[in-house]
């Protein structure tokens, strides 16, 4: 398929058929779409990276609801336009003024890596979640996937959101360490 844009909603079925072939050809195409799609709405690099690889995951959490009968882009850019606003009204929200925010960017390690998973299965992405310890798990879970803030999901373990924050961009972190070593 060179040069020519692959049939998203084809790719889209036989993925959900159990074809992990076309399952990462989509999540390779979709991933292109959609870091072109945020970073023509938010500057910062490392932001962009963070709601891709959330849109990512609600894409991959959601695939059993789209219907091989209805376009597949509509279907995506709902997804990735619903998790843009949550970053940004968290952003606006807890952004300006609030010392948490500030903590976790001066604490976590930034380095300029694409933290996009875009060659997974959800059975690769199964077994790379059981490789992290019990609480950076269900911060990744809890966050990524079922779209808790990191204000509840600090309330729901009793932690700090500045150290659930970072435990999660470690979490992030192994996670890719460990999928580059698969790779």
């Amino acid at each position: 398929m060179a040069g020519k844009k692959p049939e998203l909603n084809t790719l889209m079925a036989a993925a959900q058929e159990g074809d992990k072939s076309a399952y990462r050809e989509l999540l390779q195409h979709i991933s292109g779409m959609l870091r072109s799609y945020v970073s023509k709405r938010l500057s910062d690099k490392d932001s962009v990276e963070d709601v891709v690889q959330e849109i990512m995951m609600a894409v991959h959490k959601a695939r059993h609801t789209y219907h091989a009968e209805r376009p597949f882009e509509p279907w995506l850019f709902a997804i990735a336009h619903f998790k843009l606003q949550d970053h940004l009204r968290g952003y606006y929200k807890h952004g300006k003024n609030n010392e948490s925010f500030e903590d976790y960017h001066a604490s976590a390690e930034s380095e300029e890596e694409n933290v996009t998973f875009s060659d997974f299965t959800g059975e690769s992405l199964n077994e790379a979640l059981a490789s992290l310890n019990d609480k950076q798990r269900s911060i990744i879970i809890k966050t990524r996937v079922e779209g808790y803030t990191n204000k509840e999901v600090a309330q729901q373990l009793n932690m700090s959101e500045t150290a659930v924050k970072v435990a999660g961009h470690r979490a992030l972190k192994k996670l890719q360490k460990r999928y580059k070593k698969a790779a």
